[in-house]
């Protein structure tokens, strides 16, 4: 699967969420869900790893990049009307990963 391939399905399952373009979560979330899926890390990942490699990616601070992440999160939730009303950036990271990887492994 080529990386463009894998980032358009992103920002495919980015927007499914209302995550707006225009919030600078949106660019963070990008980075760090293409960063997971890219190295097919486990499940269980150490959210502030996650953070810093997305920060010295962006040139921000770790606490901006959780920050970012947390509001567009809550953003998209009221956007959405959801029931997820209280999912943490570390779940919905982790939920866009698995989602993306079992639609890899759903079309192979």
């Amino acid at each position: 699967m080529s990386l463009i391939m894998n980032e358009k399905k992103i920002c495919d399952y980015l927007d499914s969420k209302h995550i707006a373009h225009k919030d600078l979560g949106y660019s963070y979330l990008f980075s760090a869900i293409k960063l997971l899926c890219m190295e097919k890390t486990p499940r269980c990942f150490k959210a502030n790893d996650v953070y810093a490699a997305v920060a010295e990616e962006h040139q921000a601070t770790i606490a901006r990049v959780e920050r970012a992440i947390r509001s567009s999160i809550s953003r998209s939730i009221t956007r959405s009307a959801t029931e997820d009303s209280h999912i943490t950036n570390k779940e919905f990271i982790a939920r866009a990963v698995d989602a993306l990887s079992y639609e890899d492994w759903k079309t192979e």
